[in-house]
Order: structure tokens, then sequence, then C-alpha cells
């Protein structure tokens, strides 16, 4: 109910101001971030699409890719600055109908990793989710970890906006 309560409330937020970012935590450790931009979806999907471009560019991680074109999925090898010291991690990002999701299948410093891109219509623009699970086999803080995501994670949705083609608000 709560994340219900979370998720009504930060679209309301938005409705005030459509084109800024927010990011909570849910109870579940899970961080949620919402942009709205005055973009069609099209323009946002091509932007992340590109993983090596955009998401080197919005996540600020080195970031390798292998895939086969013949499958919707990519395997990704990711080094990131972490709180104390780079993070190496593997994962699979595939492609779905509402944007992309992404899964941890390989690492020493991480127990959980998943993380999720939704784009949807909204009646100024698109509407931009992104939600990330992570929870680290280090000794630190689940709490900062979460923070620090939360704050990654509206730094990102910044940045995409920033990206997209100027349009609508100006």
């Amino acid at each position: 109910m709560t994340t219900l309560l979370t998720l009504v409330f930060g679209l309301h937020a938005l409705a005030a101001d459509p084109f800024a970012s927010e990011a909570t935590i849910q109870e579940d450790g899970t961080v949620v971030g919402h942009v709205v931009v005055p973009n069609p979806a099209a323009d946002v999907r091509k932007l992340l699409d590109d993983t090596e471009g955009t998401l080197l560019t919005i996540e600020q991680d080195t970031i390798g890719i292998v895939s086969d074109g013949a499958s919707p999925c990519e395997h990704v090898h990711r080094t990131t600055k972490g709180v104390w010291h780079p993070l190496i991690f593997e994962s699979q990002r595939c492609e779905s109908e509402a944007g992309w999701s992404e899964k941890l299948t390989k690492s020493e410093h991480m127990k959980n990793f998943s993380s999720s891109w939704t784009v949807a219509d909204h009646a100024e623009g698109t509407l931009v989710t992104y939600t990330i699970v992570t929870e680290l086999n280090l000794p630190v803080p689940q709490a900062l970890v979460r923070r620090n995501l939360r704050k990654s994670a509206q730094k990102m949705l910044d940045q995409l906006a920033t990206m997209l083609p100027k349009r609508g608000k100006e």
C-alpha cells in the first residue's frame, strides 16, 4: 500500500512540474525514478536503445557489450565507481514492449542487481521510469547504497532529458 501511495504522490508531484525528475526509495529498498520529457516515446527509445553510447553517458559506467544480433538481449560487462572502490559485474539487458530490463548474471561484489527502463505515453510527452535494486556482498550499509542509488537515478534521468532533442517547454 505504501509503495502505491508513494507512486501516486510521486506522479502527483510530476504533475506540478511535469519536466522535473524525482526518485524515491520504496519500502522494499527498490529505487524508482520518474521524469516526463516533452518528446515522443520514439525519441526516448532511440536513446535508450544505444546501450554503449547513451547508458555509458548517463550511468557513467565503463560498459562492454556482447550481442549476437539474433537475440533480443545483450550481455553487458560493467565497471561502476561504487562507494569506495569500483564494482565489476555482468548482466543481461533485454528489450521488452515497455522498455528494457537488466538482471545480474555474475559478480563478486553484488548479491543482487536488477534494473529497468520503461517508456510510456504521457499527456505532456513521455513518462520515463527507471527502477533499480542493488544488494552488495560488501560491508556497506544498505541504507547508504540505496541513498546513493536514489541520487544516481535522479541524476541519470536528468541527464537523459538533456540528451533528447529540445521540444515543448522552452
